[in-house]
């Protein structure tokens, strides 16, 4: 058991009592000033910080730390914060969306890691001033917080998924869980010494009323009777029979099925539960997202998930939900009572203008529309055939359309009281395509409409429709092919996924083939996949993904085993970091833009650097980087997006940032031109936000086409820019 002595530090000498930052000011997600010395002053403070570079997963958990802390927290009068400071906007906005998550995020200024320097902990926070908690990273420990927060008034609450479960057991190093084993099972086979700080190991025999105050895994092939006088689970939504496992409105024969689930304890609402009860059945796939899986089958080609699915818990009260409740077969068969089939309900309409304004103003390096009536997020632009120029954002969680001419009126793609975001654009020889992310039956999807004759489509699903949330939309298209590529977010562990439509036609979703991990077993963490076609017509991608290296870019040939675009080395600590590519075509050659490693501006005091590379054809490999960015300019860069005209000429944008007070993020612009880049230009409005640039060849007219956010919190908008090249060339 860690002594309290490492849970609770004060802070060093470097932050004075009462103060996180020199100044106070921090900033959230969308720029908005918050001074977290005041909070911390005043309030008992706690924060989160996490990072969606690091794993899939890093509230750890998202969802026990968003009740168990936060909520808490804020529940006793304090404030709640997460922290990311080095990942994107979109980034952190995924993330927020995964877990439901409404507390602020701060994002800025860097300096905010000093208040933990040591990797992620899941915990921090302030009492009366000063840091109370700086190192606390086990979530078994929350009776410690309880003492020194909020003094003993809070209560733990279980929350999913298995992976959250399993750790709770596993780890807790408190020896407040027990394996618990049928009685014929003889013991001394099954103790595994690496476990003896986390469990003990019982017979269900022997189970004690002080031991059922613990977490409790049961384990083995039990009979149903002897589940059913150790719960005697009445009420509950999981029971036995002598011969059955009733689980909700469900009946399963109990020695045909395996099951695997979690639930809060009947014994102590404290703890979890955990069946691992198998039958001879045996999981081929990983389910660690679920709160419960009922199977059968002893290979791949038998295996089928009976019942699958999360819960809903509210109020600590654990529902089976149709919503949220899967199947592989025909589920009714296995109906116990009344089993409700889901209802499609037409989600109520917004309120939602059909006027817009689009100024339009004009600057030394070109032409500029602004769109939107305010909070607009991460637009994507794209040309027709004709020369059209569309771009679509988000706005208050609709999804607006518009062509970038003056008094072009929107084209809602969702305006319903669901929630959407991240949407993006493709273009075949006869449609507008837009691609989206919504919540309408409680997880994320990825859903398109499309623009035909001028005629709006209907809503169509494009990715699979399964108990878990998809993220960071990307897409390519070459003629009528169009290739679109997302996420699969699986608790800690994360996919990619890429569908195809043919002149109209909505392909199934496959999986992308992924570099291996080459530092621990069976671990997936791809994300924000860029999409593009080369000269031969060829499908390539680029992503990030942690592992094989910590933070690394990975790419290759849709199909073909993909390779690391960044250095390699033997440790996995030691290869060059980066993340967040656009990758694109230069006639033959294929080119890659990514930003380095933001943390190491405070862990190496080196600015963030935007690089490039080419694709050597004839070895195979990517040249070594040339740095864009200038230091000198700027300390932090993010989310580079690079075209070529049909000069050949080479165009990157990015977001970039000063290091002096009162700075803020702006649009910076580099060209190369008969193989000599130019330095970089800021081409937004100086003083005002600027973020999550996008760039796009007008092929109708080579002309070079650029979009942005602006402004921050309530008051974004979307600006559209017509780039005058030759001014930026003779800059």
């Amino acid at each position: 058991m860690k002594k309290l002595l490492f849970l609770v530090l004060v802070l060093t000498s470097q932050i004075g009592f009462g103060q996180v930052l020199k100044n106070g000011n921090a900033e959230d997600l969308w720029g908005n000033p918050i001074n977290i010395n005041d909070t911390v002053k005043s309030k008992t403070t706690v924060i989160i910080p996490f990072s969606t570079s690091n794993c899939g997963y890093c509230l750890v958990d998202g969802y026990f730390s968003e009740t168990n802390y936060l909520d808490n927290n804020k529940k006793t009068g304090g404030a709640s914060f997460e922290q990311c400071l080095f990942n994107p906007q979109l980034d952190v906005y995924a993330f927020t969306k995964q877990f439901h998550s409404a507390f602020t995020v701060l994002t800025y200024p860097p300096e905010l890691y000093k208040i933990h320097e040591d990797g992620f902990p899941t915990v921090l926070a302030f009492k009366n001033g000063k840091q109370v908690v700086k190192y606390h990273n086990n979530y078994a420990e929350f009776p410690k917080l309880n003492t020194i927060l909020w003094d003993n008034k809070c209560l733990l609450t279980p929350k999913g998924n298995l992976h959250m479960a399993e750790r709770l057991v596993f780890e807790n190093e408190m020896n407040d869980a027990i394996l618990v084993y049928p009685d014929s099972v003889d013991l001394s086979k099954k103790i595994n010494e690496r476990l003896s700080k986390s469990v003990s190991w019982k017979h269900i025999g022997e189970i004690t009323e002080t031991d059922k105050q613990k977490h409790l895994y049961l384990i083995g092939n039990y009979n149903a009777g002897t589940l059913t006088d150790f719960f005697k689970l009445t009420g509950s939504n999981v029971r036995f029979t002598s011969d059955s496992l009733i689980f909700g409105n469900y009946r399963f024969n109990f020695d045909s099925v395996g099951i695997y689930a979690w639930f809060i304890s009947p014994f102590n609402n404290q703890k979890y539960i955990v069946l691992n009860i198998r039958h001879g059945n045996k999981l081929q796939e990983s389910v660690n997202y679920l709160d419960f899986v009922i199977y059968e089958g002893k290979d791949t080609a038998s295996f089928k998930k009976m019942l699958y699915g999360q819960y809903d818990i509210v109020k600590g009260k654990q529902d089976i939900i149709p919503q949220k409740t899967f199947s592989d077969v025909p589920i009714q068969q296995y109906c116990d009572k009344i089993c409700r089939i889901p209802e499609n309900k037409n989600p109520e309409q917004h309120n939602v203008s059909e006027k817009t304004t689009i100024i339009t103003t004009n600057n030394a390096y070109g032409n500029i529309s602004t769109l939107g009536n305010g909070n607009c997020k991460f637009p994507d632009i794209i040309s027709d055939t004709k020369g059209n120029v569309w771009t679509v954002f988000e706005e208050n969680g609709d999804i607006i359309l518009n062509v970038v001419e003056i008094n072009s009126q929107p084209i809602y793609i969702e305006s319903d009281n669901s929630d959407s975001y991240n949407p993006i654009l493709a273009s075949d020889n006869k449609r507008i395509w837009v691609f989206y992310l919504n919540n309408k039956d409680l997880y994320y999807r990825v859903y398109a409409r499309y623009i035909e004759n001028g005629n709006l489509s209907d809503e169509i699903l494009i990715s699979d429709k399964e108990p878990f949330n998809s993220t960071n939309l990307s897409a390519a298209t070459m003629k009528d092919e169009i290739s679109i590529v997302w996420t699969e977010w699986k608790a800690n562990q994360r996919y990619l996924k890429l569908s195809k439509i043919y002149n109209g036609t909505l392909m199934n979703p496959s999986i992308i083939t992924l570099a291996p991990s080459r530092y621990t077993e069976d671990y997936h963490n791809a994300w924000s996949a860029s999409l593009m076609y080369d000269s031969k017509g060829e499908l390539w991608g680029a992503w990030n993904q942690h592992y094989p290296g910590n933070f690394c870019v990975i790419s290759g040939k849709i199909g073909d085993y993909p390779q690391p675009v960044t250095n390699t080395a033997k440790e996995m600590d030691d290869w060059e970091h980066g993340g967040y590519p656009d990758i694109a075509s230069n006639g033959e050659k294929k080119i890659i833009v990514y930003e380095s490693f933001g943390w190491d501006v405070v862990l190496k005091n080196e600015s963030q650097k935007i690089k490039f590379r080419e694709f050597n054809d004839s070895v195979k490999k990517w040249s070594i980087p040339i740095i864009l960015s200038d230091a000198k300019e700027t300390y932090m860069n993010q989310t580079p997006s690079v075209i070529c005209d049909k000069n050949k000429d080479i165009y990157v944008i990015w977001s970039g940032r000063q290091k002096k007070d009162n700075s803020v993020w702006s649009i910076y612009f580099v060209v190369n031109n008969l193989g000599i880049w130019s330095k970089p230009i800021l081409i937004s409005q100086p003083g005002i936000n600027a973020r999550y640039p996008k760039i796009i060849l007008n092929e109708k007219d080579n002309s070079i086409i650029a979009s942005w956010q602006t402004g921050i919190g309530k008051e974004m908008k979307t600006v559209v820019m017509k780039i005058n090249k030759e001014q930026l060339k003779n800059n």
